[in-house]
This record gives structure tokens, C-alpha cells and sequence, in this order.
């Protein structure tokens, strides 16, 4: 997002919201998360107006209008109930035409239930869904034209696993090479 705002020369306005701690899903981790994050956000993005804060989603809540946000992205404590009491309490906050993304609508192991709440959203609203990894879905709070649905579904859907995939492809072929340099410096 960072990225598309500085590409773009959007005046857009970016908050992270997060304990920087960690949960049971995430892991726990410690202050150099947060540190890392910082560091980047002011190494590459100093001109964007990106804003890191130290909060629970429900306490950070009233620092947001109705209506006030373009794109929300859910990613906090990935249960059944705590996504859902995510997407209840922030609905409100995102414009009539806005997108709520979901992290992991594809992760069905212990206790994840990203996916249940997705399977209902799903049958309400326009959607569309990549299926690789972990799952990313994205919700159109408003109906957009059936045409357009189709372009970003076809794009969105078909393209960027292909993408992904290359790299990830990319990135194990050379870690790959780089092994067998290893292994070749070693052997006699």
C-alpha cells in the first residue's frame, strides 16, 4: 500500500494499527518488529503520510469517522469471532464504496476461521478471492459493474499467483544456486 501511494502521488493518509506484539497466530515477538517497520516506513516512504499506531482495533476505533476510510484491511487475531466482531465494529468506518480486505480466507488449520466468516461475506457482497498461499480476499462494500468485476477478477485472480509464483520459483532456483556454489566451494 505504501508503495502504490508513493508510485501513485496520492495524498492518501496510512495507519497500521497494531499491539506490535504479536498474537497466538502471528507469533509473539518483540520490539524489533516494530522498530523494522518504523525504519522502513521512514527509509522509503518519508514524504507519505504513513502513520504506525501502538493500539488494540477496538480502542484505535474512535480515532476514525463513519465513512471515512477507502480501503481497510482485517488482519488482526484470525478466529471466527474475532474477525467477525473486526468486520462488525469497522463496517461502519469505510465508505459506501469502499474494500475490506481479509488475510488468510484460505487457512482452514486449529482454530482459524477467517474462512467461515469469508464463506458467508461471500454470498452478500461482490468479492474476489486469491486462492494461493494463505488466501486474500477483497469485499466491495457497493456493487461495482459486472464488466469491471470481471476485468479485476481475471487480473487479480489469474495474474498475480502466476507472478507470485514466478517468484517464488525465481527465489528458490537461485537459493538453489547459491547452495550448489556452497556445496562446491566445500567439496574437493
Amino acid at each position: 500500500m505504501c508503495q502504490a501511494v508513493k508510485d501513485g502521488k496520492l495524498k492518501t493518509k496510512l495507519y497500521a494499527i497494531d499491539t506490535w506484539r504479536g498474537d497466538e497466530h502471528a507469533g509473539f515477538y518483540d520490539e524489533a518488529i516494530f522498530t523494522e517497520v518504523n525504519t522502513i516506513k521512514n527509509k522509503y516512504y518519508p514524504k507519505q503520510n504513513i502513520f504506525l499506531l501502538r493500539s488494540l482495533f477496538d480502542k484505535a476505533i474512535t480515532q476514525f469517522k463513519n465513512n471515512s476510510i477507502n480501503l481497510l484491511h482485517i488482519d488482526g487475531l484470525h478466529t471466527y469471532e474475532a474477525v467477525k466482531h473486526d468486520f462488525d465494529n469497522w463496517y461502519k468506518k469505510v465508505k459506501i464504496d469502499g474494500i475490506i480486505i481479509f488475510h488468510d480466507t484460505n487457512e482452514k488449520k486449529d482454530d482459524f476461521g477467517v474462512y467461515q466468516l469469508w464463506d458467508k461475506l461471500k454470498k452478500e457482497y461482490k468479492t474476489l478471492e486469491f486462492f494461493h498461499s494463505h488466501g486474500l480476499g477483497i469485499l466491495f462494500k457497493k456493487q461495482i459493474p459486472t464488466q469491471n468485476h470481471k476485468t479485476l477478477e481475471i487480473i487479480w485472480q489469474k495474474y498475480y499467483p502466476l507472478l507470485t509464483d514466478k517468484k517464488c520459483l525465481k527465489f528458490n532456483f537461485n537459493n538453489h544456486r547459491l547452495r550448489l556454489k556452497k556445496l562446491r566451494k566445500i567439496s574437493p
